[in-house]
């Protein structure tokens, strides 16, 4: 198998940041759940994923990929990517869906709005609900109440008469929409031992292709390739996006694949237009002003490079750049 590393065409003021930001790998959590070690899992911005091995690491492509797929938890969560360039030649990807089927519930969440479809049809949640098998509470968060928030608790228990006694593993999974950017974060917490997709599993250190053997740690490009949705899965978007398998993932937005599939899909051309059009009216925001806005944060790189690229301050209210 080739495995490449081919680099995001950021500018060169962004790459400067980047080329001082390698991969971290680190441990597992020593939280203890009742199916083995429970673990945290962080993705989103420009976009970044933290697995649940503690590696840290950005894909900047565009297509659907498996974000965590677990047999045991009955879960499947996908997210498709996008890819941006603007007029002034800024270039970057961003988490533009979010789709998870929980047994045999599907949560959809838009990224334009926060708004959330549930087996189809498009809801306007109350603060709490309860489904077969999971338990969605809705909140907001950021000076502006700007971040819808999505807390879903995955614990076995959760939908039945509300006793816990029986102890069963923690497992939450929050999506959170920045409606003032237009871009989804998805982070995971508990015990996935059977995990599979870009998040990893907790109860390995590697980062796994779909034979259970390969360790695409530190290639990532070919790592999130390896897990793009294929043709003989099934798509949980209502409406997919972008290069479909068997075509691959797409790292350049002026190819003709990708304009073939913004005439194809209105939607998708709507939302890249929005994008785009809010990237070029913003000012250019500078190192120093980023330093400024992520200095009280933990994920320093990952927030600086987020708020220059997207040129917004507000970006830095986003808990992703909070976490360890």
């Amino acid at each position: 198998m080739m495995i490449n590393a081919v680099h995001s065409k950021l500018p060169l003021f962004l790459i400067a940041v980047s080329l001082f930001m390698p991969a971290v790998r680190g441990q597992l959590s020593s939280e203890n759940c009742s199916l083995g070690v429970c673990g945290d899992s962080n993705n989103g911005g420009d976009p970044h994923f933290v697995s649940f091995n503690n590696e840290s690491w950005s894909w900047h492509g565009g297509c659907t990929v498996v974000l965590l797929r677990s047999q045991h938890s009955d879960i499947d969560v996908h997210i498709q990517t996008t890819r941006v360039e603007t007029s002034t030649k800024l270039k970057y990807s961003y988490i533009s869906g979010v789709a998870a089927k929980i047994q045999s519930d599907v949560f959809e969440v838009l990224s334009d709005d926060g708004s959330i479809i549930i087996n189809g049809g498009e809801k306007i949640l109350p603060r709490e609900s309860t489904f077969e098998h999971a338990r969605v509470s809705r909140s907001y968060k950021g000076s502006k109440k700007k971040i819808i928030v999505y807390d879903f608790d995955l614990a076995e228990e959760a939908a039945g008469d509300g006793d816990t006694s029986s102890g069963g593993p923690a497992r939450s999974m929050q999506i959170r929409a920045n409606t003032n950017t237009g871009i989804l974060y998805v982070d995971f917490h508990g015990s996935f031992p059977d995990g599979e997709g870009l998040t990893g599993s907790t109860s390995s250190t590697a980062l796994l292709g779909r034979d259970g053997k390969t360790n695409f740690s530190g290639h990532y490009n070919s790592f999130a390739e390896e897990w793009q949705v294929l043709n003989t899965e099934q798509n949980l978007f209502q409406q997919p996006r972008g290069p479909q398998h068997p075509e691959g993932c797409i790292y350049d937005v002026d190819s003709m694949a990708m304009m073939q599939h913004q005439q194809e899909d209105k939607k998708m051309k709507t939302s890249s237009i929005r994008r785009r059009l809010l990237d070029e009216a913003k000012e250019e925001v500078t190192m120093e002003q980023a330093s400024d806005a992520c200095a009280n944060v933990k994920r320093q790189e990952f927030c600086i490079m987020d708020v220059m690229a997207m040129a917004d301050l507000e970006i830095a209210e986003d808990p992703f750049y909070q976490q360890q």
